[in-house]
């Protein structure tokens, strides 16, 4: 049985789902892609485009309409998969054959994909009534 802060939780955790899900299907489809400057760039600008029109259409969704959340979560997901992955791309084109001074290139992406990564999982307790209580399972193989 599961508590109200949990039910509550509960769409968030299915958007997020979706999201990720959403950005692993889009990698996926990317990864055979063949790349190169021009399909970098215009990939990066649809993504960004995608993603300030879903940005903007959560802040101005009507209540009664909350359903759209979820089409919404696939957009926002594929559009994060484009900035991340052709930013990615981008940044190997910049750091290109002379690798001095690469591992600030590379350290510094990875500093602000753990930063995105983590923001979702930052916010505080929607509800002061009980604290959130969440088991991590890690699998080792």
């Amino acid at each position: 049985m599961g508590t109200k802060v949990e039910s509550n939780l509960r769409p968030v955790k299915q958007i997020y789902a979706i999201i990720f899900c959403c950005s692993f299907l889009i990698s996926d489809v990317l990864q055979e892609i063949k790349w190169n400057s021009r399909r970098l760039k215009s990939l990066l600008t649809i993504g960004a485009i995608l993603w300030v029109i879903a940005g903007a259409a959560v802040f101005v969704l009507p209540s009664q309409m909350h359903n759209l959340i979820y089409p919404l979560a696939v957009v926002i997901g594929a559009a994060n998969t484009l900035v991340m992955l052709t930013t990615i791309g981008l940044e190997s084109a910049l750091v290109g054959d002379d690798l001095n001074g690469c591992t600030f290139v590379y350290g510094s992406l990875s500093f602000l994909d753990k930063i995105h990564l983590e923001s979702p999982c930052s916010s505080s307790n929607p509800t002061k009534e009980e604290p959130i209580v969440e088991e991590i399972k890690v699998v080792t193989y």
